[in-house]
């Protein structure tokens, strides 16, 4: 009899544990999903370009890339005010922004409000925009003409000069690659192997054909690196890649024709696409900022 209520308590003491553990788990994964989704962090990286002007060492660029907007509550977020934060805490200027696509989603009656939201940003900075397959969704019209008439300098294609003293470099923009736009020829036509450029692409899947035209520094994003995410695994799947992408997340390199490395940032991104899953998983939303840093 005795060793039946043991036997009784042990089993119960065993069930306590695994609902115990269960519950642990599962307060685990709404906080991350919760974090994932709130908690954006703001990664500054320096990076050393071989023909960085002298004039341009600390020249600093915020990017913000798939904020993926979709309704006015969203609007309500000051991404940039985060940046600005972390920048001043680190006693850092910022010089510039450039926003790589996707700020929108399926919010076609908010892109006035959208454009407003990059105006305000323009006021304080340049702004510069390329962008993403969500920007160019069929029933969205007139979106870089809301943002050029705010202040944003479109880059589709093309490329600006920016100038200090006598030193110059270039800003380039290439237009979103799956609805077959990307022109990288006609973006770099202006711009000398010799000098310094920063390009803007929404998709990374072209970095070696931008390299090839003399890409120096490219910024993209597009990926979110997977959106959902398995601890300590590489990104499984990217739109466009498939699985287990060749450009998921972060840095990577590859030959320019002047025997030199074209260096490319894909950026987590901030926000989420309802089109696939409607949410990240242990991958919390992204701000890079790049310090431009004479070696």
């Amino acid at each position: 009899m005795l060793k039946l209520v043991m036997r009784d308590s042990l089993k119960l003491a065993k069930q306590k544990k695994m609902m115990v553990i269960l519950a642990a788990l599962l307060i685990l994964v709404i906080l991350n999903l919760y974090l994932s989704n709130t908690w954006v962090e703001v990664n500054i990286y320096n990076i050393n370009p071989d023909k960085l002007p002298e004039e341009f060492n600390g020249y600093t660029i915020v990017q913000l890339s798939d904020i993926h907007f979709r309704n006015l509550r969203g609007l309500k977020k000051d991404f940039m005010g985060i940046a600005e934060e972390k920048a001043g805490k680190m006693g850092i200027r910022i010089d510039c922004v450039c926003i790589t696509g996707d700020l929108i989603d399926n919010g076609r009656g908010i892109i006035t409000r959208v454009a407003d939201y990059v105006g305000e940003i323009a006021k304080k900075y340049p702004v510069y925009f390329v962008g993403g397959n969500h920007d160019y969704k069929p029933g969205i019209s007139g979106f870089e003409k809301l943002l050029s008439d705010r202040g944003a300098v479109i880059l589709e294609n093309d490329a600006v000069k920016i100038t200090r003293g006598k030193a110059h470099m270039w800003m380039v923009g290439i237009s979103d690659h799956q609805y077959g736009m990307d022109r990288p020829d006609l973006a770099f036509r202006d711009v000398a192997i010799q000098d310094f450029s920063i390009t803007m692409i929404h998709e990374p899947v072209t970095f070696k054909e931008l390299a090839k035209n003399g890409a120096d520094f490219v910024m993209s994003g597009h990926t979110h690196a997977g959106q959902i995410r398995l601890p300590f695994l590489p990104v499984l799947y990217s739109p466009g890649q498939g699985f287990f992408p060749e450009y998921g997340y972060g840095f990577y390199t590859t030959e320019r024709p002047d025997n030199a490395k074209a260096v490319m940032y894909v950026s987590k991104g901030i926000g989420y696409t309802g089109d696939r899953i409607g949410v990240r998983f242990t991958n919390r939303p992204e701000i890079a900022m790049f310090i431009l840093k004479k070696k």
